[in-house]
């Protein structure tokens, strides 16, 4: 440098230079003394505990930002230096300097591009490890068939009440056979075992096979049975006629047909079967099952409204 001249520092470098912490390159593991210009690119910091975990790594913009910095003083300083005419070997310095900073924003930029590309991979990897999870899942809801207390003997039941559950699980359809194995007991389970193994077939396929084996030889007899047992309990009318339409259409019955007719008021309690033929009497034309449960239902809800008021009438008295 010239006689009498003096390259003058900026306060940001001259703190710079001055303040000197122990930091780990993270590729290398290395540690060593450095400026805290040089820390804030990449590094970790220590202190007298070990490295301040705290210190996340910066994100790119504040990485940029900070490389931006750091450039705009070194221009200055470069500017500085020229116009002080300083030592060729100062100047070479810093224009090296401002070089390196360029070439460190490049590379940022590029890492910044490349992170964007990773990200439609990222998720692929993720639907994947979603479809993976996806293929293991096991619903612990499942029907259990025939066997046990709770066990649903009518095979298409059965099917129905499993379908729901694996829809409601997302379970793909090619994984039910298997899971269906974990319903029945182990005698049931041979045939199951025996007929995927010699057939290559489809859900839907499985399931009429499925059924045809293991339904009642005498199916309509059974499901008749059903009808001339069932009445209304403690659910009250919308289940009973959910239920009765549900087994009566299994036989076959037209639900307009005089048969279904009074095989449903059959079912019905007495005080509730009096209120309905008084209703039925306004009529005009045919009546269907159908028709009468709607009757029936409204017939309930007036009932329980009058019993509701008739409580409160005797809490308040």
């Amino acid at each position: 440098m010239a006689k009498g001249k003096s390259t003058k520092k900026t306060s940001s470098q001259e703190g710079m230079e001055k303040e000197v912490v122990v930091v780990q390159d993270p590729a290398t593991g290395e540690v060593e003394r450095k400026g805290k210009m040089e820390v804030e690119e990449n590094l970790v910091i220590f202190d007298k505990d070990g490295p301040k975990m705290d210190k996340a790594t910066p994100s790119y913009e504040n990485k940029q930002e900070s490389l931006r910095k750091q450039l705009k003083e070194a221009l200055e300083l470069l500017d500085q230096a020229l116009e002080e005419n300083v030592s060729n070997k100062e100047l070479e310095d810093l224009e090296q300097r401002v070089k390196v900073l360029k070439k460190r924003m490049e590379v940022m930029q590029e890492l910044k591009n490349l992170e964007g590309l990773e990200k439609p991979k990222i998720s692929a990897m993720n639907e994947i490890s979603k479809e993976i999870k996806q293929s293991s899942k096991v619903p612990n809801n499942l029907p259990v068939f025939r066997s046990g207390r709770n066990g649903i003997e009518d095979p298409l039941e059965f099917i129905e009440h499993f379908e729901r559950i694996c829809k409601a699980n997302q379970i793909q359809d090619k994984r039910y056979v298997a899971l269906m194995a974990l319903c029945v007991d182990s005698t049931d389970v041979q045939w199951i075992e025996k007929f995927s193994k010699e057939n290559d077939v489809s859900w839907e396929v499985f399931q009429m096979a499925f059924i045809a084996h293991f339904q009642h030889p005498d199916i309509q007899s059974v499901l008749l049975g059903k009808i001339h047992k069932l009445k209304m309990d403690g659910d009250g009318v919308q289940r009973y006629s959910d239920r009765f339409i549900q087994l009566a259409t299994r036989v076959g019955w037209n639900l307009n047909d005089r048969t279904a007719v009074y095989q449903f008021k059959k079912g019905l309690p007495n005080w509730l079967l009096c209120q309905l033929a008084t209703a039925e009497a306004t009529l005009h034309g045919e009546v269907s099952v159908e028709m009468l449960a709607k009757i029936a239902l409204q017939i309930e809800v007036t009932d329980q409204q009058i019993q509701h008021q008739s409580r409160k009438y005797e809490m308040g008295s």
